[in-house]
Parts: C-alpha cells; structure tokens; sequence
C-alpha cells in the first residue's frame, strides 16, 4: 500500500568515493530526506585512489581553458587528427591486434581500505539523519551467472583471476550486504559484456535487493 519514487544515479566509471560525494552533496541540498531508501551497488568498479577515465577527461578540457590563444592550436591539433577517418581506422586495426594482456595493477590494501572507509562514511551519515542506506556487493562478471567468454575476449583482456580477486577482497568489507549470488540461478545470458547486466539478470539483481530490504519496507 505504498507508493515509492525510484531514482537511478548510475554514472559511467563511478565507484564507491564519487557515490559518497554525491550522496553528501544531495543531502546538502535537501534532495534526502529523513526515511529515504538510499542503494549503492558497488565493487567490481572499485580502484582505490586512482583516478577514473572521467577524471582523467575532465582535467584535459579544464587544461583547455587556461591556455593561451594561440597554445590552443597545439591543444586542438591532436584531437583534429585523431576524428580523422583514416586515423580511426588504423586505432581499430591496432585494438584488434596488440596484446590481450591485463595491465591493471590491483593494490589491494588501498582498495579495500577506500572501499571500508565510504561504508563507514555513508553509515554514519545514514544512522545519524535516520535514512535507509545500503551498500550491495555486486555479482561479478565472468565469476557470477551465464556469460560467454568469446563475447567477452573480442574487445577485452580475460579478466576472470582479476574478478575473483577483487570479489574475495571486498567480501571481508563490514556493513555491506552482499548480494553477489544473485545471478546464480540463471540459465540465460546474465552479461552482455564485462561491466554490463542483460535486463533479466539487472531484474535478477534488483529482486535480490528487494527481498534483503523487505522487512524495512515496512
């Protein structure tokens, strides 16, 4: 008998330190209210202190708008060059033949440290201003549901070990709820590819956060 207003906040590259910001950012202007149901879903994003590529974007256009007039030439020409089919064209065709290999370097200590802290953070806030916040750990992709590895390595490094590590890493973080099982009944495809659901496995993951906050709906 109750009627609820659902917004999804979901940003590109995100994890749990923009989420917090952004959590503290609309309380501050009144856009929470006391008795508000508050979800992060987080982990497979998590880095630790490391910048995101939207970061990375955001300083490059602010570099932008100190220049000079004419240091904006050197500025713009790269980006000129590389709009250019011919140019595109070589990238693709280079994508498609350099290493698979995975890079990334995972610290693990700064990860789950970062990670703990916006928990904390969030349920301190939440506690104090009576609002209903959750943190959710994710199921991951190539550990959790249906996936097909061929999808995945046509575009992207096999980064099954790298998910496996992480996912037992955050496990051991306090005061979240995990609902990394969520997929595990799925027969059909839960990924379409590694950082992104099937809308059956999104309504998978949704019913799942549903049944863990039912007795608080009440």
């Amino acid at each position: 008998d109750k009627n609820f207003c659902v917004y999804n906040f979901g940003s590109a590259y995100h994890f749990s330190t923009q989420e917090t910001i952004f959590f503290i950012t609309n309380l501050l202007k009144n856009k929470i209210n006391k008795g508000d149901f508050i979800f992060f879903i987080d982990g497979l994003s998590e880095i630790g202190n490391q910048e995101t590529k939207v970061d990375q974007k955001i300083k490059f256009l602010f570099n932008y708008t100190n220049l000079k007039f004419w240091e904006k030439f050197y500025f713009t020409a790269p980006l000129f060059l590389e709009s250019l089919p011919i140019v595109q064209l070589y990238k693709r065709f280079l994508v498609k033949t350099k290493s698979k290999k995975n890079e990334n370097v995972v610290n693990q200590d700064e990860i789950l440290n970062v990670f703990q802290k916006n928990v904390i953070i969030r349920k301190a806030i939440c506690l104090n201003m009576e609002i209903n916040c959750y943190t959710f750990l994710q199921p991951f992709p190539q550990i959790a549901g249906v996936y097909d590895k061929k999808l995945f390595l046509t575009d992207a490094p096999d980064r099954e070990d790298e998910f496996k590590e992480k996912h037992n890493l955050l496990k051991k973080t306090k005061y979240i709820v995990d609902i990394s099982d969520a997929l595990n009944n799925m027969k059909e495809l839960s990924f379409v590819d590694l950082g992104h659901y099937t809308p059956k496995a999104s309504y998978a993951v949704a019913n799942s956060i549903y049944l863990k906050i039912l007795r608080d709906l009440n």
